[in-house]
């Protein structure tokens, strides 16, 4: 069976690789859903090439031109804040990969798991700014989240090799943020100011 799946943010970097991968396994997935916030142009030409059912612009209006190119793609197009939970509300969408940069995807993933669909999460900041409800969410309704970038990723599938008594403690190491270029004294006495940045 096909996996049903909706990429929100399908212009960035880690969309667009999803897409190249889902061009590479037709049989195994089916593109409904697609979104980016501000490159439409690159949306409608996803549009054309994956001929989802649905699209999602969430950085103001498209142009008539843009509108006009995904619609006779045959794509519904959703517009504006909301547009994301209407993706994901699609009866057809068996999975969300969210992949759209920082806050903007909380009520995305939320939604996701809301609904028991599963979550493949690209975006670490829906969990740091809302872990605490998308969790206990995604256990309540029998969601799967599955970490699929990065350090979150790795550090799953690290845990999944063994057994988890076998952990004490994990330690991630900064590879980017305010502190890259920080001695480890001067990261020992960070404060929360600056680590927010």
């Amino acid at each position: 069976m096909r996996n049903r799946v909706a990429i929100l943010g399908s212009t960035g970097s880690i969309g667009t690789n999803a897409l190249d991968v889902a061009a590479r396994l037709p049989e195994r997935i089916n593109v409904v859903a697609l979104s980016t916030h501000s490159r439409v142009d690159d949306l409608a030409a996803q549009a054309e090439q994956f001929r989802p059912r649905y699209a999602a612009v969430t950085g103001g209006e498209p142009t008539a031109g843009q509108r006009l190119r995904i619609e006779q793609a045959g794509v519904r197009l959703f517009v504006g804040d909301a547009a994301l939970c209407e993706l994901v509300r699609a009866a057809e969408v068996d999975t969300v990969l969210l992949a759209v940069v920082g806050a903007a995807g909380v009520r995305a993933a939320i939604e996701t798991v809301s609904l028991g669909k599963t979550l493949a999460l690209a975006n670490k900041e829906a969990l740091v700014v809302a872990g605490s409800i998308v969790m206990p969410l995604a256990r309540k309704h029998g969601a799967a989240v599955l970490p699929v970038d990065s350090e979150h990723s790795a550090l799953a599938q690290c845990l999944r090799a063994g057994k988890s008594s076998e952990v004490a403690r994990v330690i991630l190491t900064a590879s980017g943020g305010p502190f890259r270029d920080s001695s480890a004294d001067a990261m020992r006495n960070a404060t929360v100011a600056e680590a927010m940045k």
